[in-house]
């Protein structure tokens, strides 16, 4: 991150300074949701020729209500994106229930007690509300050490052909249910054979969500695309999917990177 961060952000610059290029107003720096924010912040603050073109307006973490309890007992990556947070976006509440709540609640008091807390309820929320923050003028520089390795991997499934749920629906809790502790986050937007628009699929710790339908676009290409984030190797997880997504789609609407 340290060493690709930086040219992508400085051509930004240069192009935004270019008369003929059109010109932008704030990036949005989106990290994968097992990465800490650590290795960027050190880039923006650190870098003299960054700092003097760019201001760091807010750290934004989204906290996973059901799952965030489990992942930040296990990654310190978690515990550091609530730390260097300057608002908390809690979301998958309504999958949540009072008790979670709570727990999530008193330790969230114990890593960042002052830090402001957003509530998005099956995604909807203001977004200049979560854009406001702004961060401190004295925060404090990251010490530069790399947090433990994890070995976190990822599979990109593409598939071509829609799929009934409760078929996919099976595969998926199967393997949630066989990997749970490798298997970190499954993530994608996929076609389903009794819908006519697209719907997200998320799954964490163990627990796959209901899909949330997706409005159609003109520019889609007709592909579903699920993402699975697994600590460790992902050879074996490979080799499952292939066995048990090649039994719903067609032969080769799968491709695994």
């Amino acid at each position: 991150m340290r060493g690709a961060l930086a040219p992508v952000l400085k051509n930004l610059r240069l192009a935004w300074e270019n008369p003929r290029s059109p010109r932008f107003d704030r990036i949005v720096i989106e990290a994968s949701g097992v990465a800490s924010p650590e290795p960027v912040l050190d880039t923006l603050l650190r870098d003299r020729w960054l700092a003097s073109r760019y201001h760091l307006q807010a750290v934004i973490a989204m906290v996973s209500v059901p799952a965030a309890e489990e992942q930040l007992g296990r990654f310190p990556e978690a515990r550091a994106q609530v730390a260097w947070a300057d608002v908390l976006v809690l979301t998958h509440t309504d999958q949540a229930n009072a008790e979670e709540m709570v727990r999530l609640a008193v330790r969230l008091d114990e890593l960042a007690p002052a830090t402001p807390r957003l509530v998005a309820v099956q995604g909807v929320i203001d977004p200049e509300t979560v854009l406001a923050p702004v961060a401190p003028d004295n925060r404090r520089l990251p010490q530069g050490q790399e947090l433990p390795d994890h070995g976190f991997r990822s599979v990109s499934l593409y598939l071509s052909a829609p799929i009934p749920w409760p078929r996919l629906q099976t595969v998926l809790e199967d393997l949630l249910a066989q990997h749970r502790s490798r298997l970190v986050r499954v993530k994608g937007v996929v076609r389903l054979s009794d819908r006519s628009e697209p719907v997200i699929v998320q799954a964490a710790t163990g627990r796959l969500y209901p899909p949330v339908p997706l409005p159609a676009r003109a520019s889609d290409d007709g592909l579903g695309r699920l993402v699975f984030i697994a600590a460790g190797a992902v050879h074996e997880l490979a080799e499952e999917l292939m066995a048990a997504v090649g039994g719903i789609a067609v032969p080769d609407a799968i491709r695994l990177h």
